[in-house]
């Protein structure tokens, strides 16, 4: 399979140093990496609907949480999965 993405050069330009910043050397590594996140990320809420993905500072005890659109809607239909069953 082939995907095809179109960025604007300062995108594009942002993407090549994201890459260079974390050591990845092509496109396809950074999209298997990411998707690879992004399906735990998932998997983590549909186990269990209450958990949050997020950032933990363990030195001052805290955590941010990542909210994107798409972890709302898979803790939704992980909810509605779990009220049909």
């Amino acid at each position: 399979m082939r995907i095809q993405f179109e960025l604007t050069d300062e995108k594009a330009k942002e993407l090549e140093a994201f890459m260079s910043t974390i050591g990845v050397t092509t496109k396809k590594d950074l999209f298997e990496n990411s998707l690879s996140l992004l399906e735990w990320a998932v998997k983590e809420i549909q186990s269990n609907p209450n958990r949050v993905i997020g950032s933990i500072d363990e030195e001052n005890e805290s955590y941010k949480e990542l909210q994107m659109a798409i972890f709302s809607n898979a803790r939704s239909n992980a909810r509605a999965k779990n009220v049909k069953s």
